[in-house]
């Protein structure tokens, strides 16, 4: 099977979510255990990858999160860790606005108390 665009670096402990007819690929680790949170979109009608740029600040870097689209609308990401912490926060990416597949909108947390956002391991 053919696909075209820039295959992003292999990974572990990332997620994988569907909206619609494409494939969001966020965070994980490498093989060299560098920590990721980038943003990756596979279109299964074009079968065509590419990298998404998030507009303002992503989530921290962070692997074994859990990820979900709402009404193929918005792309939700909550925990994970790093190699030091655990995460108990939320991020919300707008796919709708960043459709072009060039940006991903603001990403949201509903923590107003950062103390409880993280813990150590």
């Amino acid at each position: 099977m053919e696909t075209f665009g820039k295959t992003p670096v292999e990974r572990g402990g990332h997620s994988v979510t569907v909206a619609g007819s494409k494939l969001i690929v966020f965070g994980g680790e490498d093989r060299s255990r560098k920590l990721l949170n980038d943003v990756h979109v596979f279109d299964l009608q074009t079968m065509t990858l590419s990298a998404v740029e998030a507009t303002q600040s992503p989530p921290a870097l962070r692997y074994d999160h859990s990820a979900a689209v709402h009404s193929e609308r918005y792309l939700l990401i909550f925990g994970g860790g790093s190699h030091s912490l655990f995460f108990n926060d939320l991020h919300v990416f707008d796919l709708q606005n960043g459709q072009d597949e060039e940006n991903v909108t603001d990403l949201k947390s509903p923590f107003k108390d950062n103390k409880n956002r993280m813990t150590k391991r």
